[in-house]
């Protein structure tokens, strides 16, 4: 019996809404719902009635309902108490970070995580962003706090803990450079760099396929740092989509940047894998979100 399958059972089952059982699991819908129908086949039936308006027990997944939900909160608040107890967790994280605004993040998300549980310790790693998820597959982290969204069948997708509005990063010498906000269709003529071998869904959310007005958007690769590619740019090469963070950390009197109201915002959250997803990393995952809350470009939500 896989655990996450019946939590999701559960917490769906009291919700009545995938959504909000996925952010109380700090999952995406998606993988709720691959749990849900992984259960239903080991169960042999179907637990719940989904429409488009509505979630409804089934009578058998009421049955099951009143059968294991006692149970289990039976064993969770054993283990919570046992926690509080104990009052505190054992062990090393480490936790890789993409980009400087989610290592400033992550400086005081590690003091919470370590003032509320001593006895645990984290080391952080900078990942560049041509790595994707390879430090994760290949076990130098155990956290990362990436770009979203994530759709890897072996890592979860914990919750957004950065939301950035975009900005266009051009040239100083751009005709476009003195302007205050600019549109993905007055930008149709230039080419977006973007990070080579990175999953087609993720250049798709950080720089759309086509502008509103149906506009392709020409795309050029490129697999060496931020750093080289801002020079990149400043020669007139190329433009590049980015979040706020650059107004902070990347300011070039050769680089403008200039927001663009109708690109995606870019989006940080934490992901680890799946065969490791346990109590320690949804403790990490959580306090990150409660010490995230009030710095800059926090969000107090999970995407689904």
């Amino acid at each position: 019996m896989d655990i996450k399958e019946l939590e999701a059972f559960l917490t769906v089952a009291d919700e009545l809404h995938f959504g909000r059982a996925a952010n109380l699991m700090h999952i995406t819908r998606a993988r709720v719902s691959q749990l849900i129908q992984r259960f239903e086949r080991r169960i042999g039936g179907a637990l719940f009635d989904r429409t488009s308006r509505r979630v409804a027990l089934t009578p058998l997944g009421r049955q099951l309902y009143d059968d294991l939900a006692p149970a289990y909160r039976q064993i969770k608040d054993g283990i919570d108490c046992a926690i509080e107890v104990a009052g505190t967790f054992t062990g090393r994280i480490r936790v890789g970070y993409v980009g400087v605004a989610a290592g400033v993040t992550l400086t005081q998300v590690v003091k919470s995580f370590t003032d509320r549980y001593p006895g645990s310790t984290v080391s952080l790693r900078e990942i560049q962003v041509d790595e994707v998820f390879r430090p994760l597959r290949e076990r130098g982290v155990e956290v990362l706090l990436g770009r979203f969204p994530v759709r890897e069948n072996d890592l979860v997708a914990g919750p957004v803990i950065l939301s950035q509005p975009a900005y266009v990063a051009l040239s100083a010498r751009h005709p476009l450079a003195g302007r205050e906000t600019v549109s993905l269709d007055e930008l149709a003529d230039e080419s977006f760099l973007v990070t080579a071998d990175t999953p087609g869904y993720l250049t798709d959310r950080h720089v759309p396929p086509l502008t509103p007005g149906g506009a392709v958007l020409r795309r050029v690769p490129q697999s060496t740092t931020f750093l080289h590619g801002l020079v990149q740019i400043a020669n007139g090469e190329a433009v590049a989509l980015v979040g706020e963070e650059v107004l902070t950390y990347y300011v070039r009197a050769d680089v403008a940047y200039v927001r663009v109201p109708d690109a995606p915002p870019h989006e940080f959250g934490l992901m680890w894998r799946t065969a490791e997803d346990g109590v320690l990393l949804r403790a990490f995952a959580d306090v990150a979100v409660q010490a995230g809350q009030g710095l800059p470009w926090s969000v107090r939500r999970s995407r689904d």
